[in-house]
């Protein structure tokens, strides 16, 4: 049996989920409240996010129905629906006739597909006047200077929020041990396609792959962590507290409020980026607890020396080192020959 959230009158209420809802698809809380200031389809959709990102939902996964959701959030079928065609507009999911909505495949090329575009490829070749011979040396080559180029990495982000680049870039050259760059998902449309693999979450893979167009581009999409050990220091604060949340991205931080208000509309939730000096002073100073991750620590620590002396209870900090799921960056060192 595991945990599960219903939403009654505006408060979260634990229920039991059966092996058989289960086997049907739900697999993590979905607690909405219907009482606060962000709307429940809004939360309804980072909550599908973080479980699809985080590999909850892996592709192929089916969601529960619109009736199954709605039952166990307590919204409206209609609102549920309107979320899961965001999604699917979103290119997250996709919906099978008589079936329900799955998760969207991101597993590459299919097999068949792979030997038809060998097969155009030297059909191409020939009519270029290449002799068939000389083929094989032609892609031989091409192979070997991808794979010498397997162990960079390029970070894809959305210019809105470059901090999402700088979260990954610093994870991700610490853990692979390889030159890492970030690289705007939009300036993929200009110039060449870099030689390098590139890597974004699964919030973004849509865009790049939209981006990537009919490319031979080898691109990644990786799963972040589940953050339910932070979500349980959360859901355990006292009544009414405030929580500061520090992160140089824009989208984290946006995905981490609506999802605390879900859990905790009671909680005031402030946010705001390092370089924020005023409003992290600001929120050093009233704060009962501050989660910091990815970025931001020695900010932070600037900012509560700075107010240390007009605070008036202890202050809780809570470090969040990690945003790439664990078993993402031991699949992506086999991906990159690391292993």
């Amino acid at each position: 049996m595991l945990a599960f959230q219903r939403n009654t009158g505006g408060r979260c209420q634990p229920i039991e989920i059966t092996a058989k809802d289960y086997a049907k698809g739900v697999t993590m809380s979905f607690a909405i409240a219907t009482d606060g200031e962000v709307p429940p389809s809004v939360q309804l959709y980072d909550r599908l996010c973080l479980a699809i990102a985080s590999g909850v939902y892996p592709p192929g996964k089916r969601l529960p129905s619109i009736r199954q959701m709605a039952a166990y959030t307590g919204i409206h079928r209609n609102t549920v629906s309107k979320t899961y065609q965001l999604l699917k507009a979103k290119g997250f999911v996709e919906t099978r006739e008589g079936a329900g909505v799955y998760v969207c495949q991101r597993s590459g090329i299919a097999p068949d597909a792979q030997s038809q575009a060998v097969r155009e490829g030297i059909e191409r070749l020939l009519a270029l006047g290449c002799p068939l011979t000389d083929i094989p040396s032609l892609v031989q080559g091409e192979v070997d200077r991808r794979l010498q180029s397997r162990a960079g990495v390029l970070v894809l982000y959305l210019q809105e929020d470059p901090g999402i680049g700088e979260i990954l870039v610093r994870e991700l050259a610490g853990a692979l041990n390889v030159a890492v760059q970030p690289l705007a998902i939009e300036a993929l449309a200009d110039g060449p396609l870099p030689p390098k693999t590139l890597v974004t979450t699964r919030f973004l893979f849509p865009y790049a792959q939209a981006a990537l167009g009919d490319r031979p581009g080898r691109l990644l999409p990786i799963d972040i962590y589940d953050y339910q050990t932070e979500l349980k220091t959360v859901q355990e604060m006292p009544p009414h507290s405030r929580l500061g949340l520090v992160s140089p991205s824009t989208g984290a931080l946006r995905l981490a409020a609506t999802i605390i208000h879900s859990e905790r509309p009671d909680l005031l939730v402030s946010t705001v980026l390092p370089q924020d000096t005023y409003r992290l002073e600001q929120i050093a100073r009233a704060a009962h607890t501050i989660v910091v991750g990815h970025g931001g620590e020695a900010e932070l620590s600037a900012a509560v020396r700075a107010v240390r002396s007009e605070r008036t209870r202890p202050l809780h900090l809570l470090r969040c080192d990690r945003y790439v799921a664990p078993h993402a960056l031991a699949q992506l060192k086999v991906e990159l020959g690391l292993t």
